[in-house]
């Protein structure tokens, strides 16, 4: 029986407040052994699995990486994209991403149940790399951690995961601009509080109008 290493998951301090929602997601399936890839919004793939040796070698041999690519380029053309088994006992979870000026690019994410280790086209793969079988499925088994059958709940862990951190991306964002206008509003009270002192006795009118631009320039946000 493969023994599957224990998940590095580290601590959330890891997911850096400027990454966004579906970078945090890509470093969390990478922590827990799962494939990732990124396609652009026509479908063709930019980024590959950050995983090395032969499980690296494998999952970017030619026959995966042609699995992976047209499925990707189908998906573009859906909707709703939804998962879709490549090869028996081995999944590829889409993960929209849409862009404020449109189109939707995606994060593919490769999960697999024991089974998918004894596929033909697992040993396709491996030859086509030059790879010893037996050490490319010790190699991989980090990725193989869904039963047969239960891939939908990996899909609704991270759409929940996706949701969650979009939703704390944008509480995030009202902080900071909350934050932002609490100190716009306080300069300003302390410029008012100043002038008003200030104007009690204007013995040079002209240094005073000169004191008025210079705070209002420095306190505000335009000028």
């Amino acid at each position: 029986m493969i023994q599957v290493p224990p998940a590095n998951l580290g601590n959330s301090r890891a997911d850096h407040a400027s990454r966004s929602p579906h970078e945090t997601v890509r470093e969390r399936c990478h922590r827990l052994g799962w494939p990732t890839w990124r396609s652009d919004t026509a479908g063709a793939i930019v980024s590959e699995p950050a995983q090395t040796g032969a499980a690296g070698a494998w999952l970017r041999s030619g026959p995966i990486a042609r699995l992976v690519a047209s499925t990707a380029e189908r998906w573009t053309r859906e909707r709703h994209p939804a998962p879709a088994a490549i090869f028996p006992g081995c999944w590829l979870i889409p993960i929209p991403e849409p862009h404020r000026r449109g189109g939707t690019s995606l994060t593919l994410v490769l999960c697999m149940a024991p089974e998918a280790l004894y596929a033909d086209q697992f040993r396709a793969a491996c030859a086509a790399a030059h790879l010893d079988l037996d050490a490319t499925r010790v190699s991989i088994a980090a990725a193989v951690q869904v039963a047969a059958g239960r891939v939908e709940h990996v899909v609704q862990t991270l759409r929940w995961m996706i949701d969650d951190l979009s939703a704390l991306q944008t509480q995030h964002a009202a902080v900071d601009d909350f934050t932002r206008q609490l100190t716009d509003s306080y300069e300003t009270i302390d410029l008012l509080y100043s002038l008003g002192r200030s104007m009690n006795n204007i013995a040079r009118p002209e240094a005073f109008v000169q004191q008025v631009a210079d705070r209002l320039h420095n306190s505000t946000s335009f000028g």
